[in-house]
């Protein structure tokens, strides 16, 4: 078997696979003999058709079919001989084929792509830098307060208001003030203060009694079909069915002292719940830190992807959406918005790997001891020698091994980056 030099372009490699008459009669007396197996001809009993008779009635067609089986057979070694590491089986064209005299066709590989992250570390990524006001604390203190308010009914003919729960039938209503079908709320619960009808609806509800009926006109934001907001009239009808008052408790020291004794003070319980804040603020800002980061690499580094990773990653993502989202949009629709996320998740993949290997990054022995021990010690009822055991090798060991490097290429790779930081409030970070 001759095998040319490969030639590459992208993420291809093809070589030429040439075979003598010598090298393809084994494979196709070994075709005779199969279909000697399955033959069925009158006046002969199956499997025992003569070899010439089979040559007579169907030899050019035994020996077309047996270039595929041909092909098979020597596919591997070709691979072998050309030094070529494939990702994906691979397709052959320009086939010719002569069973008296040769076989040649020419393979065409896909390869992991080849490119460069020497200049990584002057990609620059935008980081947000959490801060928590006054204001966030006095929020999140409003909303231990509601835990421990008071709640009781207002008395009859007492109007709502403002921070009330109230029980109420809503009817959406068009233009001409008619019922829209479809949009009737019976014993819906909201709260005054929130404008949960629309901007400015709470106005309207306010003073509102146990019994009374209003029609309300306001709007709310909707996004168009582009994706930017707007705003859109609506008209309601609320008939209102129930009014519950909310006491909320004193922020003083004894409120602090029923959040817990520890707390001696309301300024004591403040400077918690500021610190509280202020921890899951940053958590949040640097697991973003990190999404934000692989953005900004896989959009520095251009390079072709196999498109059978792309493929195979886009059916692995249709299968992840939601139910209703595969039975609403076409297939080929969907799988075609998923292409984009597909074809950078492949990326990320093959620069993840490059990453790894260029800054050589491993996890030792003994880090990988250290990470079971301290999983042991945060996991109720785990035994340290079974997780020795579960992790000691195979497929469990490989998966400890990638979480680990993966964690010390993430942080590497987060103290590398330029960083641009931008001052973020509370808010934005729960968005």
């Amino acid at each position: 078997m001759n095998v040319s030099e490969p030639t590459r372009e992208g993420v291809f490699v093809s070589f030429r696979v040439e075979l003598s008459a010598e090298e393809i009669k084994p494979h196709i007396e070994k075709a005779f003999k199969e279909a000697q197996k399955t033959a069925k001809l009158d006046g002969f009993r199956k499997g025992k058709v003569p070899l010439s008779v089979l040559e007579k009635r169907f030899g050019d067609s035994i020996r077309a079919d047996a270039a595929e089986e041909v092909i098979k057979a020597v596919y591997p070694e070709a691979i072998d001989k050309a030094g070529v590491d494939p990702i994906a089986p691979g397709s052959v064209k320009d086939l010719e084929y002569d069973p008296e005299s040769h076989l040649n066709f020419t393979a065409v590989i896909e390869v992991a792509p080849e490119f460069d992250v020497g200049k990584w570390q002057s990609v620059t990524v935008e980081k947000d830098v959490p801060e928590i006001t006054d204001e966030d604390v006095e929020r999140h203190l409003t909303s231990m307060q509601r835990e421990q308010a008071i709640v009781s009914d207002r008395a009859e003919g007492e109007g709502a208001e403002m921070g009330d729960r109230l029980i109420a039938d809503l009817q959406e209503l068009d233009e001409s003030g008619l019922p829209v079908i479809g949009k009737r709320h019976e014993g819906a619960n909201f709260e005054l203060g929130h404008d949960v009808l629309g901007h400015g609806s709470d106005e309207f509800i306010v003073g509102m009694t146990v019994g009374e009926t209003r029609k309300i006109k306001t709007h709310r934001h909707v996004h168009d079909g582009e994706g930017k907001e707007a705003t859109e009239d609506v008209q309601w009808q609320v008939e209102l069915k129930k009014i519950e008052k909310v006491e909320l408790p004193e922020l003083d020291d004894a409120f602090a002292a029923t959040v817990d004794a520890k707390f001696e003070t309301i300024d004591a319980l403040k400077a918690d719940v500021k610190e509280q804040l202020d921890n899951y603020a940053k958590f949040q800002v640097e697991q973003r830190f990190e999404g934000k980061l692989v953005d900004a690499l896989v959009d520095a580094h251009e390079f072709d992807v196999p498109p059978s990773l792309v493929e195979d990653t886009i059916e692995r993502l249709y299968k992840e959406q939601p139910e209703h989202l595969r039975k609403g949009i076409p297939e080929d629709s969907l799988k075609e918005q998923l292409k984009p996320y597909a074809e950078r998740q492949v990326r990320w993949y093959f620069l993840r790997q490059k990453f790894i290997d260029t800054l050589g990054l491993e996890a030792t022995d003994e880090e990988v001891d250290k990470h079971i021990e301290e999983y042991a010690d945060r996991t109720e009822g785990a035994k340290l020698q079974d997780l020795k055991l579960m992790f000691g090798g195979g497929e469990n060991k490989q998966r400890l091994v990638d979480e680990i490097v993966g964690r010390k290429l993430v942080d590497t790779l987060k103290e590398g980056v330029k960083t641009k930081e931008k001052k973020v409030n509370f808010l934005d970070v729960l968005q």
